[in-house]
C-alpha cells in the first residue's frame, strides 16, 4: 500500500485482504496491520500445513483473535498513540495538508 494510506478512507465492500506496514506511519518497524474479510477466512482450507506454516496462516490468527504467537507489544502501543491522536486532530478526512 501507499505511504498516504492511512489518511484515506477506503471501501471495503470489495476487499479481501489489506495488508499494510506500520512504520512510518501509524507506527514503528514490526508491527503489519491487517484486515482481512471473513470469506478469506472461510475460503482457505483447513489443512494448509502442506504449503504454509501454521505461523502464517489467517486462518490461526482469526481463529485465536489474532494472538498466534506474541504480539509486538510496544509497536501496538505506540501505533493506538498514534491512531489517537489522528483521532484528536480530526480523523483521516482532516489530515490532508496537515505538516
Amino acid at each position: 500500500m501507499r505511504p498516504q494510506t492511512y489518511l484515506q478512507e477506503i471501501k471495503f465492500k470489495n476487499v479481501g485482504l489489506l495488508y499494510a506496514g506500520a512504520q512510518k506511519n501509524i507506527g514503528i518497524a514490526g508491527l503489519t496491520v491487517i484486515l482481512l474479510n471473513k470469506k478469506i477466512v472461510d475460503i482457505e482450507s483447513q489443512d494448509c500445513s502442506t504449503i504454509c506454516p501454521s505461523v502464517f496462516s489467517y486462518r490461526n490468527a482469526f481463529l485465536n483473535n489474532s494472538c498466534y504467537n506474541t504480539p509486538p507489544t510496544l509497536a501496538i502501543l505506540i501505533t493506538k498513540f498514534m491512531l489517537e491522536w489522528i483521532s484528536e486532530m480530526g480523523g483521516v478526512g482532516s489530515s490532508w495538508g496537515t505538516e
